[in-house]
């Protein structure tokens, strides 16, 4: 299911930037400079927007960890892509991805 949001990610500390491309009920496609190795346990924070309709508004963040399950290969002219299975907060991702069906629908 498409699904472009900002994304950083890292192994411990997200630092890399990148976006997502694509949100599954178990995980998602990255799209990025800095591709991490397959089986890489890794660390995410994915921007899905402002919260709040003032001047205090905030951007939400949700943290979650996840392990690379495959790369493509780096081509002139593309970011490379990763794919990763998401290994905490489950019941959040497939939240967000049945909001996405339900958007679809209407």
């Amino acid at each position: 299911m498409p699904f472009r949001k900002r994304v950083r990610y890292g192994y411990s500390n997200p630092n890399f930037l990148g976006y997502t491309t694509n949100i599954s009920e178990k995980g998602i496609r990255v799209e990025c400079h800095k591709i991490l190795p397959p089986r890489s346990k890794i660390s995410l924070q994915i921007y899905l927007g402002e919260v709040g309709l003032d001047e205090g508004a905030m951007e939400e963040v949700v943290t979650l960890e996840g392990e690379v399950v495959w790369v493509t290969p780096t081509l002139q002219g593309f970011l490379p892509r990763m794919g990763v299975k998401l290994t905490s907060r489950a019941d959040e991702i497939k939240s967000i991805y049945k909001q996405k069906i339900d958007q679809y629908k209407n």
